[in-house]
């Protein structure tokens, strides 16, 4: 396999010759076409000559390049390109402070020649020609280096400028608007990576109860605002590496690793307290709420789906029996067809 970073040169190389934009789906394409010396992207690239349109580009990255990069691997593209840009910037900058030294060196030379006496004349000329030529060459280094230069740091900006954008557009994109917590979608990725990688993951469900009524008695603005006091509530309950989402419209999931069930279910209840003693207040009014909540811990042969229902159920359990309560769901046999329950008091510590 080529070294990566020799690669990264002759990509940022490439692409700066046919005057492509510094964007991670381009840099995919000249990636794919020098480390997989693959010919037919090679043609592809160079019929195209110099400064292609960006859909010219983008027709030969969805011709031959389908498998565009997911976001991780487009931030570690533009790690490596940025580094790259970073140790060309440095390597012309030091160029070109040698070519200045040289030069400066030259015009020395060049006054020195022109004081020659008669008789060295023709010699001064000569050398004096030589010397201008080198000079010149030395002065148009120097130019194209600074403009070289220019372009690397735009290019940087603008790749740095991408990598803000995607940072923050994934952000957007796992997180609740409303509250501020992880959304669904995080959740249930979290969740599938969790328990693919560990066994002793534990799930609590969390649902504020009668929550209808907040919003027929005091309108959905203020209903919104109980929501966000609520996931502030939780989330300042809850120990460091637990992760909380909002998976529902008054509903939110906990997920807890390497945890036992103690210390899991006197988590659960410190949020029920926590909830049950918040006083949320908007526009002149101030109400108390409860939350019910179900836990269930993962076995070595569960799913994602079958963790979910167990603690739903639970939840479930929870609020038939009188809501503002903790419910954990244990396997009653061993394919987990029944279940059974544990309560706790709601003044367990």
């Amino acid at each position: 396999m080529k070294n990566r970073k020799h690669i990264g040169h002759q990509v940022v190389a490439m692409m700066d010759k046919v005057g492509a934009a510094p964007l991670s789906r381009n840099y995919h394409l000249f990636y794919c076409c020098i480390a997989n010396s693959d010919p037919v992207i090679r043609r592809a690239v160079h019929s195209l000559g110099q400064f292609p349109s960006q859909d010219e580009l983008d027709n030969i990255i969805d011709q031959f390049c389908p498998d565009a990069p997911d976001s991780a691997s487009t931030i570690r593209h533009e790690k490596g390109l940025l580094k790259t840009m970073n140790d060309l910037t440095s390597q012309l900058r030091g160029e070109q402070s040698e070519l200045l030294t040289f030069n400066k060196a030259l015009d020395r030379v060049v006054e020195a020649l022109v004081h020659f006496s008669e008789q060295e004349k023709i010699t001064s000329e000569i050398l004096l020609k030589v010397v201008s030529a080198v000079g010149q060459a030395g002065r148009h280094r120097v130019a194209s280096g600074t403009r070289f230069m220019n372009r690397i740091d735009e290019n940087r900006n603008e790749i740095q400028s991408l990598r803000e954008e995607l940072v923050k557009a994934r952000k957007l994109a796992n997180t609740d608007a409303l509250t501020g917590v992880a959304n669904r979608r995080s959740f249930d990725e979290y969740l599938a990576t969790a328990i693919g990688k560990l066994s002793d993951i534990t799930l609590i469900l969390v649902d504020i109860d009668h929550f209808k009524r907040v919003n027929d008695n005091h309108g959905h603005a203020f209903g919104d605002h109980a929501l966000k006091a609520v996931a502030a509530g939780i989330g300042r309950a809850l120990s460091d590496g637990a992760f909380l989402a909002r998976t529902g419209g008054e509903e939110f999931a906990i997920i807890l690793k390497k945890m036992s069930v103690p210390d899991a279910t006197r988590l659960a209840e410190r949020v029920r307290q926590a909830i049950e003693k918040l006083k949320i207040r908007s526009g002149g009014h101030e109400i108390n709420v409860t939350v019910s909540l179900g836990i269930a811990a993962a076995e070595t042969t569960s799913t994602t789906g079958k963790l979910y229902e167990s603690a739903d159920a639970a939840l479930y359990r929870s609020k038939s029996t009188g809501r503002n309560r903790v419910t954990w769901y244990e396997p009653y046999n061993a394919d987990e067809s029944l279940g059974r329950y544990k309560m706790y008091a709601s003044d367990l510590t």
